[in-house]
């Protein structure tokens, strides 16, 4: 009787450990999904973060321009008179 008890502790002892591998695997590979985004996203940040600095350079060229052709004109204004 008592070794038949033992045996079934044994085999439930077994399972359970089992089970907590397979819980273990699940969580790995949910953390190197996680892991895997997260690098993902830092890509993309670093892409945002370059066509934001182009963008300022780009508003800063237009700005640029936009003074320029304001002398221009005041420059052409002045002629005309």
């Amino acid at each position: 009787m008592v070794a038949d008890e033992v045996r079934q502790l044994a085999q439930k002892t077994t399972q359970n450990a089992n089970d907590i591998g397979t819980d273990i695997e699940r969580l790995a590979e949910e953390i190197r999904k996680v892991a895997q985004h997260i690098e993902e996203q830092s890509l993309e940040v670093g892409t945002l973060t370059s066509l934001l600095a182009e963008l300022e350079g780009s508003s800063d060229m237009t700005a640029g321009t936009s003074q320029r052709t304001r002398q221009l004109a005041d420059t052409l204004r002045g002629l005309t008179r």
